[in-house]
């Protein structure tokens, strides 16, 4: 019996031993581990201590936090025509608009683009929705979802629907291209900049599906002047209106640009080093990209945002919204802004101002063909539709040739030219002037 339990313990002895020592192994381990990664913590910080930048000095602002208490100091009423249109100019007032811009921020350049020219676009933009190159991968399955004589299909839209903005990537379409091209919008935008070496982006298109139908089975050819969304209208087989409040966008007021970044910092170091960044790979967010860099205050520089207007937009049509004179009040509305700043910090580059702000936008309505252009520094934005007619356009900015480096010039032509298919490029290259190729940059300056 004394030799079966000196046995027991024993081997309980034995157990406990072998328990222990793989618990010591067990935590010798861990412990080991817990040095090995601290080290390279250690070794990490050390690394990225000597090769950080230097704190780069920045202008001290003193900000405060009005918010929604601050108003425009000044009254910007813009003029309304007897048809409901924004007040606009033709091509050849070339001192009106240039002094309505410099008053208001924003202008409407009349005939930008013909009727064909809209309507040839119209028609791109449906292909380009019913292809689905507004998605970055195509589907594997080839089959067509959306039809543009069916609203039964246009749920699901693209991606950005709550924005109007169909899809991701630029669109290097010919119609697209051929746009951008017109010597009309160079000029526009060369009178306004003072140069003549200026490069067009290559961005999107944006459509806003009417949210009011005549006939939810069928929807009539879109055209610049919604001819048979009229004709619709008034056929009395069609007296029914369907609602579509879910395919409303997003009311939204914001900035393309981060304002208190271009108050504090004292060298364009910032921008340089996002520029540096860009590489315009295939269906590349980089083409939107550089539109948002506005560099800093002691450059002054003038940037233009833009779009075309490719139907009749009326004020239920939805879309462009502006803040009449907000440029001229930039810096003040900024610095009364500190909580925005905080909240929002020095790199974010789409600043969306409070939905109760009392600082109130218009709607810029206008024609088709028209050129909307505006201050970068305009607190801008859309409303959603609320009619039976689409909202329609492209959007477009223009650079000077020396926002670009040499390198980066060639480099952006050259993606350019390869997002382009090569029939496409060859009737550019063969139709197009030098002043054009120039300016849609599958030939540079440098």
């Amino acid at each position: 019996m004394t030799h079966n339990v000196l046995c027991v313990c024993y081997e309980f002895k034995a157990k406990q031993r072998w328990v222990i020592g793989l618990l010591f192994v067990h935590y010798s381990v861990l412990v080991l581990i817990y040095i090995y990664l601290s080290m390279e913590g250690i070794k990490r910080y050390v690394r990225g201590f000597l090769n950080k930048p230097p704190q780069e000095e920045r202008n001290v602002i003193e900000y405060e936090d009005l918010g929604d208490s601050y108003v425009l100091p000044e009254d910007y009423t813009v003029e309304v025509d007897q048809e409901g249109y924004l007040k606009s100019f033709s091509l050849d007032q070339v001192e009106e608009y240039k002094q309505f811009f410099n008053r208001f921020g924003f202008v409407i350049i009349r005939d930008c683009l013909n009727v064909e020219q809209c309507q040839n676009t119209i028609d791109d933009i449906w292909n380009h929705i019913e292809k689905e190159n507004w998605r970055y991968h195509k589907r594997q399955e080839d089959t067509q979802i959306i039809h543009r004589d069916d609203p039964k299909t246009w749920e699901p839209w693209t991606s950005m629907a709550q924005s109007g903005i169909l899809g991701g990537p630029p669109v290097f379409s010919r119609q697209a291209i051929l746009n951008r091209s017109s010597l009309n919008i160079h000029q526009v935008y060369a009178n306004l900049l003072g140069r003549q070496d200026l490069y067009i982006n290559h961005d999107r298109y944006g459509l806003f599906r009417p949210t009011l139908l005549k006939d939810e089975n069928m929807f009539p050819k879109m055209t610049p002047n919604h001819q048979y969304i009229k004709e619709l209208e008034n056929d009395p087989n069609h007296p029914n209106v369907f609602e579509r409040p879910d395919w409303k966008t997003l009311r939204n007021v914001h900035l393309d640009c981060n304002p208190w970044a271009y108050l504090e910092e004292k060298t364009d170091s910032t921008r340089q080093r996002i520029l540096s960044a860009l590489q315009y790979e295939l269906k590349s967010s980089d083409f939107i990209l550089e539109n948002n860099e506005i560099g800093i205050k002691s450059l002054d520089e003038l940037h233009i945002q833009g779009l075309l207007n490719l139907a009749d937009n009326l004020t239920d049509d939805g879309g462009f919204i502006v803040v009449p004179g907000f440029p001229n009040h930039f810096e003040e509305w900024s610095k009364k802004n500190g909580l925005l700043k905080r909240n929002n910090g020095v790199k974010n580059r789409f600043i969306l101002l409070h939905p109760t702000s009392p600082i109130q936008p218009v709607r810029t309505t206008a024609r088709a063909g028209s050129l909307i252009l505006w201050n970068q520094k305009m607190a801008h934005g859309s409303l959603p539709n609320h009619s039976t007619r689409p909202r329609i356009a492209q959007f477009i900015k223009v650079s000077p040739a020396p926002f670009f480096s040499k390198d980066k010039a060639l480099l952006r032509s050259n993606r350019i030219k390869e997002s382009i298919d090569p029939e496409t490029l060859q009737h550019l290259n063969d139709t197009l002037t030098d002043q054009q190729k120039r300016f849609i940059g599958i030939q540079t300056y440098q």
